[in-house]
């Protein structure tokens, strides 16, 4: 019941930040977590309905790694959405086969050929998302203008992607046949507890604590990093309002530090520059403008504009090593967001 109220509470939040922070791409998210409350509680009814709704919550991740960190380039997802919906296919008509055709006293290793189907839907949803977790936080962990809680962000969602991995583990040493002897027992226990760990860490990673969020940054030294810019307010407050002040200005600054070395400028010229550019996006864009279109569109049109009004050389090339460096941070939209 506690694993129940916690995947509901998860799901109920989300769907509160989703809504107040219009961050769609948590819609995946909250499905992944209402069928997990979803599946708990049916499954007290019959425990059938657990091995046939917990893989769709993984397989919701997958559109959710998508539209977080793939936008505007290739991506695995629909190998690894066909792979996942073809395990999901034979998951659930083995397990119906088990209890309805063979009445839970079929052959061992088709009892685990079921689990195992469900474990590699997990290990390929949910490792994807730890993937990608990892090569985000590696590419931002040495930027000091992305706050601390930030990068502890992604840290927790990849630690509680393997719990989740974790929790398809368990059940493949679980005994066939349940009994009341020693195993059966033990193996619930470790069941509970990497479910528990999976919800802990699932609270923490997508509500940091607005204290914890504090204490990281000034332990971080955020505001005060070397190289941190602290320059010109918004003229306009569209972007600000989108994304939020501070996370646009962690944007700017880890950019500007990519491109100056490129253009031979000082930081702070650079970021200025990054800034006018995303203005000048906003405005074409409008109030309807999304807000990865806005960046990309500042990186790829009015950045090289400008940059060729400067004189700079071998600006296609310098235009092209920015936009890879949006395509790689682009999950900043979304996770550090809210």
């Amino acid at each position: 019941m506690v694993y129940t109220a916690l995947q509901a509470i998860i799901a109920a939040l989300l769907f509160q930040r989703m809504r107040r922070a219009k961050v769609a791409e948590l819609r995946f998210v909250f499905l992944a977590f209402a069928f997990a409350a979803l599946a708990a509680v049916l499954g007290i009814l019959w425990t059938g309905f657990r091995i046939l709704l917990n893989p769709p919550v993984a397989i919701l991740i997958l559109p959710f790694v998508r539209a977080t960190f793939y936008r505007g380039k290739p991506s695995r997802y629909k190998q690894l959405f066909a792979a996942s919906i073809g395990l999901y296919a034979y998951s659930s008509a083995a397990r119906l086969a088990w209890q309805f055709a063979m009445g839970e006293r079929g052959p061992d290793a088709f009892y685990v050929s079921y689990l195992l189907a469900i474990l590699a839907i997990f290990v390929l949803c949910y490792g994807w998302f730890l993937v990608e977790c990892a090569r985000a936080y590696q590419r931002i962990e040495a930027s000091p203008g992305i706050e601390p809680w930030v990068k502890l962000r992604y840290v927790l969602l990849g630690i509680s992607c393997a719990f989740a991995i974790a929790t398809a583990v368990f059940p493949l040493m679980y005994p066939s046949q349940e009994s009341f002897h020693e195993q059966a027992a033990a193996m619930k226990m470790v069941m509970a507890a990497s479910n528990a760990c999976f919800s802990v860490t699932s609270i923490f990673a997508w509500f940091v604590p607005a204290r914890l969020r504090r204490y990281l940054n000034k332990r971080g030294h955020h505001l005060g990093a070397p190289g941190y810019w602290a320059g010109p307010v918004f003229e306009s407050d569209i972007i600000a309002g989108k994304l939020g002040s501070t996370l646009v200005m962690s944007i700017i600054e880890h950019l500007g530090n990519r491109l100056a070395p490129r253009i031979n400028k000082s930081p702070s010229a650079v970021k200025g520059l990054l800034l006018v550019s995303l203005q000048a996006a906003e405005q074409r864009h409008g109030f309807a403008g999304v807000d990865f279109e806005v960046l990309h569109d500042a990186i790829v049109e009015e950045v090289k504009d400008r940059l060729e009004q400067l004189g700079v050389p071998d600006v296609e090339r310098i235009v092209d090593g920015l936009n890879h460096d949006v395509l790689d941070i682009q999950s900043l939209l979304v996770v550090g967001r809210f």
